[in-house]
């Protein structure tokens, strides 16, 4: 399936692409690999869904290798965790750690999900991002 027939990954690049392109220019290794930490993270929260390298460079518009790069450096530095499917043995999905899941779940007490991402981002940008018209969609 395409990420484009995923309504949370569309969103997704909606969100991200606006974040990296206008609020974070020029990622460098170490930015790159800490929007794909949050990106696995806030995916994981919202859907229980893990992601492989080709969603993720769909969703921030980058190559597939630095991608890569970035999601070997997070497992390597214990941020993410590689989880395997069971229908598709060729492909490598991510997820945050066990810990990362704990910490974020009990942090968000009896608020809904959708409410404390909404506060996150209104502190990360402005009205004219373009998934601000795209939240209730997902």
């Amino acid at each position: 399936m395409h990420p484009g027939n995923e309504p949370y990954l569309v969103w997704a690049r909606a969100h991200y692409g606006w974040m990296v392109e206008d609020w974070m220019r020029g990622l460098d290794a170490g930015e790159l690999t800490l929007v794909v930490h949050y990106f696995i993270r806030n995916r994981w929260l919202a859907t229980k869904r893990a992601s492989y390298a080709y969603e993720v460079a769909w969703v921030l518009k980058r190559d597939r290798g630095a991608i890569g790069r970035a999601l070997k450096n997070s497992v390597a530095a214990g941020d993410i965790e590689r989880a395997f499917s069971v229908q598709c043995q060729r492909r490598v999905f991510y997820r945050p750690t066990l810990e990362d899941i704990r910490d974020a779940e009990s942090s968000h007490g009896t608020g809904s999900f959708v409410d404390e991402i909404l506060s996150d981002f209104t502190k990360m940008h402005d009205e004219n991002c373009p998934c601000v018209k795209m939240v209730d969609r997902w």
